[in-house]
Protein backbone atom coordinates (compact mmCIF):
# COMPACT_ATOMS: atom_id res chain seq x y z
CA UNK A 1 0.00 0.00 0.00
CA UNK A 2 2.92 2.34 0.81
CA UNK A 3 4.00 1.53 -2.70
CA UNK A 4 0.66 2.30 -4.03
CA UNK A 5 0.71 5.68 -2.14
CA UNK A 6 3.68 6.95 -3.16
CA UNK A 7 4.71 7.38 0.73
CA UNK A 8 6.65 5.28 3.05
CA UNK A 9 5.95 2.58 5.24
CA UNK A 10 6.51 4.79 8.60
CA UNK A 11 4.08 7.48 6.68
CA UNK A 12 1.72 4.59 6.08
CA UNK A 13 1.83 3.95 10.16
CA UNK A 14 1.37 7.33 11.11
CA UNK A 15 -2.04 7.27 8.68
CA UNK A 16 -3.11 3.49 10.26
CA UNK A 17 -2.29 5.18 13.94
CA UNK A 18 -4.55 8.44 12.15
CA UNK A 19 -7.47 5.67 11.45
CA UNK A 20 -6.67 4.49 7.98
CA UNK A 21 -8.61 1.68 8.15
CA UNK A 22 -6.44 -1.59 7.63
CA UNK A 23 -7.48 -5.55 7.78
CA UNK A 24 -5.82 -8.15 9.61
CA UNK A 25 -5.32 -11.59 8.70
CA UNK A 26 -2.80 -13.93 10.19
CA UNK A 27 -0.71 -11.12 11.01
CA UNK A 28 -0.81 -9.36 7.94
CA UNK A 29 -1.82 -6.53 7.36
CA UNK A 30 -4.06 -5.65 4.06
CA UNK A 31 -5.89 -2.55 3.01
CA UNK A 32 -8.41 -1.69 0.76
CA UNK A 33 -7.58 0.43 -1.80
CA UNK A 34 -11.30 2.56 -1.64
CA UNK A 35 -11.37 3.05 1.85
CA UNK A 36 -7.78 4.00 1.75
CA UNK A 37 -8.88 6.98 -0.82
CA UNK A 38 -12.21 7.46 1.49
CA UNK A 39 -9.58 8.05 3.86
CA UNK A 40 -7.47 10.20 2.43
CA UNK A 41 -10.48 12.18 1.04
CA UNK A 42 -11.53 12.66 4.85
CA UNK A 43 -8.07 14.00 5.17
CA UNK A 44 -8.59 16.60 2.55
CA UNK A 45 -7.62 19.67 3.91
CA UNK A 46 -10.32 22.79 2.38
CA UNK A 47 -12.59 20.02 0.73
CA UNK A 48 -16.43 20.41 0.39
CA UNK A 49 -16.16 17.94 3.69
CA UNK A 50 -14.69 20.57 6.02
Amino acid sequence: MANWLGISVNTLKTYVQKGLPIIIIGGRNFYSKKEVSKFLLRQQIGGANK
